[in-house]
């Protein structure tokens, strides 16, 4: 049966709430997964995809062409893009700490930002479809 970003969303939520190392570090992956799902779908519904910046692998050159938007993105489209594209990348830089840096204790402040920003990506794609104004700091406070 498929699955939604919001559901994943969801689980990385309940795995956070867990005492225990390895779920937390889960919670950060599963979190990340939804949101960068979430935006490549959202991505899919742009007039032309953005700029990859010669990139190869599948989630660096969605991240690039998020930071980068095509011209033909009208203004809002664009600024979202690049939002979302930049608050991407971070999501991805913690879900590879979590995942390689295992040696390391993980930072219970990481864990809060990786669930605040995926679920301000989420809503801010949710919100850009819908066709709603979104002001910066509505959804793009620093969490």
């Amino acid at each position: 049966m498929p699955i939604n970003s919001k559901e994943l969303l969801q689980l990385a939520q309940e795995l956070a709430a867990s005492p225990t190392e390895v779920k937390r570090r889960a919670a950060i992956s599963r979190a990340y997964y939804a949101a960068y799902h979430r935006c490549f779908d959202w991505e899919k519904k742009l007039p032309l995809a953005g700029e990859d910046q010669g990139l190869h692998g599948s989630h660096e050159t969605l991240i690039a062409r998020l930071k980068n938007p095509h011209e033909r993105c009208d203004k809002a489209a664009a600024e979202c893009s690049r939002r979302i594209g930049a608050q991407l990348e971070i999501q991805r830089e913690h879900r590879s700490w979590a995942d390689y840096k295992v040696k390391h204790h993980l930072p219970s402040r990481m864990l809060t930002e990786q669930l605040q920003l995926a679920a301000a990506v989420i809503e801010r794609c949710d919100r850009h479809e819908r066709g709603e104004r979104i002001s910066s700091a509505s959804v793009w406070s620093k969490p």
